[in-house]
């Protein structure tokens, strides 16, 4: 490819900022012209995206990279391949074997497989955790929070901040931990999630057993110095896993992103996340604190499986991006999509009358996946690559 080495970053807000942040610094050190645009339809010579795909349209970007802003979109698994697929840009990046099994397991359908397939790169993000620069902001974070490595600590950063759930964890945890961390979202719109946080910071700043963290502060900083995490749904409890920090979520928490609309967890925390409710919060952090290294050795175990490349994804990135604008094999290779024919079009088959039945086994996946279900989702996909 004849390109310019001139890389725009597109990305709305400080996450999805820190999402890629790592492989700009790679790209500056290696001659790129490096740029950010919020304006997601701004042209590019390079452009890697981050954002919901849909905010992408059109794409202006002589080669276009996707990837993920959040980890939590690694669980939406169909959900997320079927209405938000990457087709439509040249590279995928994707954090590791984990979510690229997800990917291939819909990669039957064209509309998922970007021009130049789909690399098992990393989580850029992670890479700062393996420097000497976090090491240094480690120590920064110790003292200015004056907090001790010795001990056990628990760290509370919930997806949202309402009814009261600051308090609840205070009550629940601080005879269990020898020190309680308090790190909210850092939120720019939705201003009854900001008051909220400002009011619970208000009600427990004099409380000598708890430090309540800047919400700017980087997440991974508060993550590595605590031993437990406990969240509701948020991408934070994927992102523990890197830190090795055993994550737990509350089922009976509510989430409340709009001031009309309340939802839960139940059905939206990754499979790894320890799950628990209101009631048995205090029970369940004294076993976890517990048995610590038993719950520690299979996070551990759950985080290869997950990430590749830990502290050189942004390097990596990079690496294959050199490699494409020059015409060169990438260094690793692309995951392979699956060719066979899915199960979707054995439905659509004996729909129009194509064949007369369906394999015995066949036809038990099909009601196994309740394929009615999301058919719709999957037909609409011939249309929007047409749009």
């Amino acid at each position: 490819m004849n390109l310019e080495k001139q890389i725009t970053f597109f990305c709305k807000g400080q996450i999805e900022r820190q999402t890629v942040q790592p492989v700009a610094n790679v790209a500056l050190d290696r001659g790129y012209d490096v740029s950010f645009a919020s304006d997601l339809t701004e042209n590019a010579e390079i452009g890697y995206y981050v954002s919901h795909v849909y905010k992408h349209r059109p794409i202006n970007s002589e080669l276009s990279i996707i990837g993920f802003h959040g980890l939590d979109q690694v669980e939406k698994g169909r959900s997320h391949w079927l209405k938000e697929p990457w087709g439509r840009y040249d590279i995928g990046f994707v954090p590791g074997e984990y979510a690229g099994a997800s990917w291939q397991t819909f990669s039957w359908h064209q509309m998922t497989r970007p021009k130049h397939g789909v690399y098992p790169v990393g989580w850029p993000k992670s890479d700062y955790l393996f420097s000497d620069e976090f090491a240094n902001e480690v120590d920064r974070f110790k003292t200015e929070y004056d907090i001790s490595q010795e001990g056990k600590t628990i760290l509370y950063a919930p997806a949202t901040e309402n009814h009261d759930k600051m308090s609840e964890f205070v009550e629940s945890a601080i005879d269990v931990a020898d020190q309680l961390l308090i790190k909210n979202y850092p939120r720019e719109k939705k201003t009854h999630l900001i008051k909220n946080q400002e009011y619970m910071h208000e009600k427990h700043k004099n409380n000598d057993d708890i430090t309540i963290i800047r919400p700017s502060e980087n997440i991974m900083t508060a993550l590595h110095m605590s031993d437990v995490l406990v969240s509701d749904e948020s991408s934070v409890l994927i992102d523990a896993l890197i830190t090795e920090t055993i994550p737990m979520s509350v089922s009976d928490w509510p989430i409340q992103f709009y001031e009309d609309d309340i939802s839960y967890p139940d059905n939206q925390v990754p499979h790894f996340v320890h799950k628990t409710n209101r009631e048995d919060l205090t029970e369940d952090l004294v076993d976890i604190l517990k048995h610590y290294e038993q719950y520690s050795k299979s996070i551990t175990d759950i985080r290869e499986i997950w990430f590749n490349n830990l502290g050189s994804s942004a390097e990596m990135s990079m690496d294959i991006i050199d490699s494409i604008i020059s015409n060169q094999t990438p260094p690793i290779s692309s995951l392979t999509p699956k060719t066979a024919i899915h199960l979707y079009y054995y439905h659509v088959f004996i729909r129009e009358g194509l064949i007369e039945s369906i394999p015995e086994p066949i036809e038990s996946k099909l009601v196994e996946c309740n394929i009615d279900n999301y058919l719709h989702q999957i037909e609409k996909l011939f249309r929007y690559r047409h749009d």
